[in-house]
């Protein structure tokens, strides 16, 4: 989850987070923070590492942000 994380930081400056709608972007960011609370929770067992895992990997593909045209 470290490296999803990880990821998921350098994502905020892609168009598909940029561009994507607010509720897209609202959902990505609580499963962030969900993900990050988990993996300081000493106490977390490994079904909440794979449930936070799972909510940010579908919060991420759920980002439908999609480039600008900029021709016109």
């Amino acid at each position: 989850m470290y490296n999803e994380l990880a990821a998921s930081s350098a994502i905020k400056s892609q168009v598909t987070y940029l561009n994507a709608g607010d509720a897209t972007k609202s959902a990505f960011n609580q499963a962030i923070s969900a993900a990050q609370a988990v993996l300081s929770n000493k106490s977390a067992t490994q079904a909440d590492v794979d449930s936070a895992l799972s909510a940010l990997q579908t919060a991420r593909s759920a980002l439908d942000g999609k480039a600008t045209d900029t021709s016109a």
